[in-house]
């Protein structure tokens, strides 16, 4: 496994080629034509749409090329395997080609999707958009700042993205103190879930089976 130094480097490098290719400014413009219109109206329907509980599938890359392998030759059988294996209502597509996959999932699927991945330049909350993400991943350990946090937070929800926070310590839960746009969705261990107040919308990092996290 990359060690997180190694792996922010190279998002950043990838990140360096993708804006030689499509500057941000030109990224944009294919919202115009984006066939993925957003599918939660934030502000309204987060609360209501998770208040019940809901199980995510947390899917790694290994699992997503086997799956994808599989649709490729029959969707419709994909799925219903997915179905058999894991109950949810929501996915987090965690791999270094994440749009790639969250784009497949949005042809092919209902559930509703979070890009995970290692997310930190606003480029990527618009390729999630684009891609056609509910909602992306923000992992606090590989977020520098307040500042740069706020931005990524401010730019999701501008584009209608939910974002989700990852947080993995009680120094990364610090930075919660510092958003100009309060979130309403974290994702963190169940030991730092009493640090938390109730009207967070939590995740739990405790897998069930491996693959399934409750939310709480």
């Amino acid at each position: 496994m990359l060690d997180k130094e190694k792996l922010k480097k190279e998002v950043l490098e990838s990140l360096e080629s993708k804006k030689a290719l499509m500057p941000f400014n030109l990224l944009g413009r294919s919202l115009a034509y984006n066939p993925f219109p957003p599918r939660l109206s934030y502000k309204e329907s987060v609360m209501e749409a998770f208040k019940g509980g809901t199980k995510v599938a947390y899917l790694s890359e290994s699992f997503l090329e086997g799956f994808f392998q599989n649709a490729e030759v029959s969707p419709k059988d994909a799925f219903k395997n997915l179905d058999l294996n894991f109950k949810y209502e929501t996915i987090i597509v965690d791999s270094l080609q994440s749009m790639d996959y969250v784009g497949m999932f949005r042809r092919l699927s209902p559930y509703f999707l979070i890009a995970g991945g290692v997310n930190i330049d606003p480029y990527q909350v618009l390729e999630a958009t684009i891609a056609g993400s509910d909602g992306i991943l923000l992992n606090l350990s590989y977020i520098d700042s307040k500042k740069s946090l706020n931005e990524l937070v401010a730019t999701s929800l501008s584009l209608g993205l939910m974002p989700v926070l990852k947080a993995s310590s009680k120094e990364e839960l610090k930075l919660l103190l510092g958003l100009k746009n309060p979130v309403d969705c974290l994702f963190t261990k169940a030991s730092l879930v009493p640090l938390i107040p109730k009207r967070y919308i939590i995740f739990s990092e405790d897998y069930l089976d491996d693959v399934v996290v409750e939310a709480f």
